[in-house]
């Protein structure tokens, strides 16, 4: 395993990278690889990560803090930007999105009960239609 801190383009080696390897890796102790609750990881690394306009600190909420519906949160990442998939891009992206409560995201309609009191929901509703 290999920690990349700084990198946009997954395609373009850009300069601004910093490789780092682990040293410790602490799963969550109530990590489920079944229904993926509590799927977070400290990791220990074995040299510090240098903070610059590429690298920075994401502020994650405090434990057991409430998070108001319709709050404002940023979502980054190099995953699919679309729910039918389709291809994965290249360059970092990232979204605001409101947060949604787990009551209109466990509904029959949305995940189905599959959000546990461990997760966050965010985005907008949209109808899917079918022709």
């Amino acid at each position: 395993m290999m920690i990349v801190a700084g990198d946009y383009s997954l395609a373009i080696y850009e300069g601004t990278e910093q490789q780092i390897l682990p040293q410790l890796l602490v799963p969550h102790p109530g990590y489920n690889s079944t229904n993926t609750d509590s799927d977070i990881m400290l990791i220990k690394l074995k040299a510090p990560v240098y903070l610059n306009s590429f690298v920075s600190i994401a502020l994650l909420p405090r434990h057991g803090a409430s998070i108001s519906e319709g709050s404002m949160c940023r979502v980054s990442g190099w995953g699919y930007t679309s729910p039918s998939g389709g291809q994965i891009p290249s360059t970092l992206r990232t979204v605001r999105l409101p947060i949604v409560s787990s009551l209109m995201c466990n509904s029959s309609q949305s995940f189905n009960g599959r959000i546990t009191e461990n997760m966050l929901c965010a985005g907008y509703y949209s109808r899917c239609t079918s022709e």
